[in-house]
């Protein structure tokens, strides 16, 4: 039984049979909307922002997403134009939507690490969004088109030079799109979701010498569901972070951490209940780093981690590339009587 799918259907099904409250399908409607598109969530993320001091006066729905809107980082400049180097072994590199929005240097450190690794990375974006926020929310329709659409950007960037791998940075589009065969199924959809691997899945594949990483630094690795069950490409990631020098610490607890697409804005309580657990482990590991290979898992457990949150992407671009990630001024003095210090 392939209990995803299975999910899926039961999806589409309850939002085509349901008659939900007009409150709830607007409010569903409207994450539908601005989630996926990236010129209209930045600006509404910034506007959640700013009316969030006085979210007591709205109703329960526009405060949770105004609660959710804090919780995330404030909107970046967008990443713009290509990012190919015109030579090497060319991949295509999935630019994504949220993640665009509140963590652009994500796909700038996988960039960078697939050209020092000899790739060619070439942007491919469809409509901006991989269907995988709609296909979460029971809108069969949109996460469909936008399903279409990325295959069509893929089959075009590859059209003339052959394109060896479709490399996704966040989990939960890359869980999605390897179900684009079954979902769409036209031939150019089963070949999308026949190249897709996450971005640590590649580098493991290539990267091969071992060094000392660029600071001692104790990481936490989270993974995300949808890479244990979706892209079933766990090992990579640490495998990696080890070869490059780190200490990394994977999670005992593989349950999800209540992020989950928009399950934590639908569901808040049981979303922050599953947090917590997470929350307390990786406490418990006392780490300077965690990291997680899925924009919804890194959003969810930085708004209660003091340590930063990254993509584990961005540790292998320091390590070989020597960009250091941002917002780690901190977190790289090793204190006297530490035991990383003897």
């Amino acid at each position: 039984m392939n209990y995803p799918r299975l999910i899926d259907t039961a999806r589409f099904h309850v939002e085509r049979k349901r008659a939900r409250p007009i409150l709830d399908r607007t409010f569903r409607t409207m994450l539908g909307v601005i989630l996926p598109r990236r010129w209209l969530l930045a600006p509404m993320l910034r506007l959640a922002r700013m009316l969030a001091k006085a979210r007591w006066a709205f109703p329960g729905r526009l405060k949770r997403l105004m609660g959710a809107a804090l919780d995330l980082p404030a909107p970046a400049l967008p990443v713009t134009g290509s990012v190919s180097a015109g030579s090497g072994e060319r991949v295509a590199l999935h630019m994504g939507c949220v993640q665009e929005v509140i963590a652009p240097q994500v796909s700038i450190a996988a960039a960078r690490v697939l050209r020092t690794l000899g790739f060619d990375p070439v942007r491919v974006e469809g409509e901006g969004c991989c269907g995988a926020l709609n296909l979460h929310l029971g809108q069969e329709g949109s996460a469909h088109r936008r399903a279409a659409a990325l295959c069509a950007d893929i089959s075009s960037a590859g059209k003339d030079l052959p394109l060896q791998a479709l490399v996704v940075t966040a989990s939960g589009c890359g869980t999605a799109i390897k179900d684009f065969g079954h979902h769409i199924g036209t031939d150019e959809a089963r070949k999308v979701s026949g190249m897709t691997l996450d971005i640590m899945q590649l580098v493991g594949e290539r990267l091969t010498k071992e060094q000392d990483a660029p600071a001692p630094l104790r990481v936490a690795y989270h993974f995300p569901c949808s890479l244990q069950h979706g892209m079933k490409g766990v090992e990579a990631g640490p495998a990696v972070l080890r070869r490059l020098g780190f200490e990394v610490i994977e999670l005992k607890d593989r349950n999800c951490c209540g992020s989950a697409g928009t399950y934590h804005i639908l569901q808040p309580e049981i979303a922050e209940e599953l947090l917590r657990w997470k929350v307390d482990e990786i406490s418990s590991i006392k780490p300077d780093i965690i990291v997680s290979g899925n924009i919804g898992c890194m959003s969810q457990l930085s708004k209660s981690m003091q340590a930063p949150v990254l993509h584990p992407v961005e540790l292998v671009d320091w390590a070989i590339n020597g960009t250091k990630p941002g917002g780690m001024e901190n977190r790289l003095r090793v204190e006297p009587g530490d035991a990383r210090s003897t």
